[in-house]
């Protein structure tokens, strides 16, 4: 929520489904940001808001540009598959599956 385009007039939409969580933010990715470097590049569109919200006793931001790191931290954490992340015309979408990594089967002895 603190990176979101405010000036669009619309919601952020959290949808669950049986196999994965949509987040639909309004929006395009910040400055130089793209779904190719989103973990490694960072650009806070709302610096006051980011700076202002790190303030609270227990901040859910506790550096710029962690969120997602953290999240996919976590998801890897759960062995699921990564997120996909989709850049729309006026929106992005993060697509989490509820879908484990594949596994190693052992191979049956003859």
């Amino acid at each position: 929520m603190l990176h979101r385009d405010y000036s669009i007039a619309s919601d952020i939409h959290i949808r669950v489904f049986d196999n994965r969580v949509e987040i639909g933010s309004p929006g395009v990715l910040a400055g130089h940001v793209t779904i190719h470097n989103i973990l490694t590049e960072q650009a806070a569109r709302n610096g006051t808001l980011v700076r202002l919200i790190n303030k609270f006793p227990n901040p859910p931001n506790k550096d710029v540009g962690e969120g997602l790191n953290t999240a996919f931290k976590e998801i890897q954490a759960l062995r699921l598959k990564h997120p996909e992340i989709i850049e729309k015309p006026n929106s992005v979408l993060v697509v989490i599956k509820h879908e484990a990594l594949g596994r190693l089967q052992a191979q049956k002895r003859r």
